[in-house]
């Protein structure tokens, strides 16, 4: 098929023949096309990149499904199932007997396949017989007179459809040889009690394998004997077995081709029915007198296959994703991981979480494999931790299914738990002072202190400082709102970023004063910090000699030269530590700030102590946001910037999300239909995720063929591999191509 790119009509690239693929399932996607604005510039490029996409650059698109049912045209005559030429009937036939049915069939379907029968030829052979027009019986015509003993008669056996618009026809000889009568009254007798057998065999056993006995350890053999004494053959002509088993000249029952438990029509076995029949030498003379040509008898033959344990259970989903709420009651039933094992035998399934939660916050039921809280409550800011030690909101649970067969097998299949946040953690001050000792108790024992010394001139609006709180909480919940406790004229908190500024109140110097900061989340309800804390601000005379006094000032705490940070740092982690050496200003406070050449920076300093700061992270990262490098200065002062030091602080890249199976680029080989699964369009209940992939392969498709793609043309990072399957056979039927997705035919199964 093919499609045009602007209209969307649909058309045929070749011709179609039903009888080989009877439907087709397309996929089409449909997507605007815009015409992007030009750049003004080339320079414009990187500014572009670091904004969000504009409404105009988004491709919109939309993805349906068309389903192309072939209809079917008189394209395939009709072909006789058997051959009717070498036919024996006694001479004694009556009028209206029967002699035999002829059976043809027909590819095509529906009024095409409706099938009509007749026979032609000599007007002295055609009058001794008829043929029903529908069913294709031929018996004796009341017009012969008697069949003639020894004449063989010959006619042409026609097939015609009634298709539209030219019924189509086969022809195929006719022969009847009539026999001398020779009375044969008694038919044969099969050995067993009422002609029923029963036997065995292993699933797997290499074609050819004959049927054992149920309870004994010998091959099972079919006997009969003909009262008459005539020679007896034997014939596997019915049952869910035919064409599955044969039977051999002396009564044993062999496969003729591999056999599957899980594949028997009938629980358990087939069923095939065997005819033991006289075998009538023409030349003798010798028929049966009752009509059945020649004389037989009949038997059941149950065949049991004995199941091996040579399939692994599978997932109902590829994998499975669910949420549960930090603080969840016990017993919360969050997901359901179901399965199925083909076996016959050991088809429960027991489950078990055997890696991810190594503090047994979950558990499954073995039985129904539902997953629910245990009762160790769950924390998301401390239950589970990553690699590299830091806490994490995205658990990864390996569960194992095992049948119950023996020897037992087992698959592992992925549950990924997002832990959502509750908001059950207050915000809490860092970085503040133990020696607030005796100057307000509404902070308790931790307190703020900063230093401003004056200069020359007059200052207007000056900023001293930054507190900072850090809430565990996530989004929302975790987003941190600053502000004064106590009304104040003369200084205020910036509510986003915690520093603390004068209103533009001129500053006395030699001047204290005391503020109080609280800090609230933003999560509903809003919870804020236990008591307010105490921010010290002093006002210090300018201090004349602080160049001279300043000489020989250094760093015995340097700032590193260069720092990386890794994207899942959390807020209020300490990056490094600066620190003054003792000098001449031993009496000065310092001021510590930074200073970030980027427009918008993640970092903060806090002041330790009089000569310590510690640069730190106030935010999460965010790679749409923050630049990967950051020249940061460390900035020493007492009025005016006496010493500073400069890191290149790098943020390494944001840890690779995994590929994720593009359901428009799957497409299916000649032959084959196709049909997609995809848990991800909705939120099952059970937890279920990730692509299912049908494939229905018609048994025409060569080896070697690629029955499906799941990755467009071109080239492609991504490499695949048949990482389980349902059994070992399946590894060595399939593959996978590794760089481009497709999956091939090896054998014929």
């Amino acid at each position: 098929f093919q499609i045009h790119h602007r209209t969307g009509r649909i058309s045929l690239k070749k011709k179609l023949d039903r009888e080989l693929v009877d439907s087709y399932l397309l996929t089409v996607k449909v997507r605007d096309v815009l015409d992007l604005p030009p750049l003004a510039s080339p320079s414009h490029l990187h500014a572009l990149a670091l904004n969000a996409t504009p409404d105009w650059a988004l491709v919109r698109t939309a993805t349906t499904y068309v389903r192309v049912n072939v209809l079917d045209t008189n394209d395939n005559r009709p072909e006789f199932i058997a051959t009717y030429d070498n036919l024996v009937v006694p001479a004694d036939l009556p009028e209206g007997a029967y002699v035999t049915t002829l059976r043809a069939r027909d590819a095509d379907s529906g009024h095409n396949a409706v099938l009509q029968y007749s026979l032609f030829g000599g007007e002295a052979d055609k009058m001794c017989f008829d043929c029903e027009l529908t069913t294709g019986v031929v018996r004796i015509a009341p017009d012969c007179g008697g069949l003639r003993p020894g004449h063989v008669y010959s006619l042409t056996a026609w097939v015609c459809d009634l298709g539209t618009p030219d019924p189509l026809q086969t022809s195929s000889p006719f022969k009847v040889t009539v026999v001398d009568l020779r009375v044969n009254v008694w038919p044969p007798r099969f050995d067993a009690p009422n002609g029923l057998y029963e036997g065995k065999l292993l699933e797997g056993v290499p074609i050819g394998s004959k049927v054992m006995q149920i309870g004994g350890g010998q091959p099972l053999r079919v006997s009969a004997s003909d009262p008459e004494d005539l020679p007896i053959v034997f014939r596997a002509d019915g049952g869910s077995g035919l064409g599955i088993f044969t039977v051999s000249d002396d009564g044993f029952i062999i496969s003729k081709r591999e056999l599957v438990a899980m594949s028997s029509p009938f629980p358990g076995g087939y069923w095939v029915e065997l005819y033991a029949e006289e075998n009538q030498p023409t030349d003798r003379g010798l028929v049966a007198t009752d009509g059945t040509v020649p004389g037989r008898a009949v038997a059941e033959v149950f065949i049991q296959i004995e199941d091996r344990n040579d399939n692994r259970p599978m997932p109902a989903a590829p994998e499975y994703r669910f949420h549960v709420t930090e603080g969840s009651p016990a017993q919360t039933i969050v997901a359901t991981v179901t399965g199925e094992d083909r076996d016959s035998k050991g088809r429960h399934l027991h489950h078990a979480i055997i890696l991810g939660d190594p503090n047994g916050h979950f558990v499954i039921n073995p039985s129904t494999g539902q997953i629910a809280t245990s009762a160790i409550p769950i924390d998301r800011e401390s239950s589970f931790f990553d690699a590299n030690g830091q806490s994490t909101d995205e658990v990864h649970l390996v569960i194992a299914l095992t049948d119950s067969g023996s020897p037992p097998q087992s698959t592992e299949v992925h549950a990924i738990v997002v832990i959502d946040d509750l908001n059950d953690n207050a915000p809490r001050f860092l970085f503040t002072h133990s020696d607030c000792g005796g100057q307000g108790d509404a902070s308790g024992d931790a307190c703020y202190r900063f230093y401003h010394r004056l200069g020359d001139g007059v200052d207007a609006r000056v900023c001293f400082g930054n507190v900072f709180a850090v809430d565990l909480d996530r989004g929302i919940n975790g987003t941190v709102i600053y502000e004064l406790a106590d009304l104040n004229t003369d200084f205020f908190v910036d509510s986003i970023t915690g520093e603390i500024c004068s209103t533009g109140t001129p500053l006395q110097p030699s001047s204290n004063h005391t503020i109080l900061v609280s800090a609230r989340d933003s999560g509903v309800p809003s919870l804020s910090t236990a008591n307010p804390t105490a921010v010290y601000i002093s006002i210090l005379p300018s201090l004349h000699e602080e160049a001279s006094l300043a000489e020989g000032i250094e760093f015995v705490t340097a700032p590193p030269a260069k720092l990386a940070v890794s994207p899942g740092t959390p807020p209020g982690t300490i990056l490094y530590q600066v620190e003054l050496a003792q000098g001449a200003l031993s009496t000065a406070h310092w001021t510590f700030s930074l200073k970030d050449l980027a427009a918008t920076t993640p970092f903060a300093i806090a002041t330790l102590s009089d000569r310590k700061a510690a640069v730190y992270l106030r935010e999460w990262l965010n790679s749409t946001v923050n630049k990967t490098l950051h020249e940061v200065d460390v900035v020493a002062s007492i009025a005016s910037p006496v010493i500073s030091r400069r890191t290149n602080i790098f943020i390494n890249p944001s840890p690779k999300k995994p590929p994720v199976f593009d359901t428009s680029a799957i497409t299916a080989g000649q032959h084959v239909t196709l049909e997609i699964t995809d848990f991800r369009l909705e939120r099952e209940e059970s937890g279920a995720s990730g692509v299912v992939v049908h494939l229905t392969v018609a048994e025409s498709v060569l080896v070697g063929s690629v029955i499906c793609s799941l990755t467009k043309p071109g080239p492609n990072p991504l490499e695949f591999a048949i990482v389980a399957a349902g059994n070992e056979a399946s590894y060595s039927h399939f593959h996978f191509t590794k760089k481009l997705g497709r999956c091939k035919f090896r054998f014929h199964v």
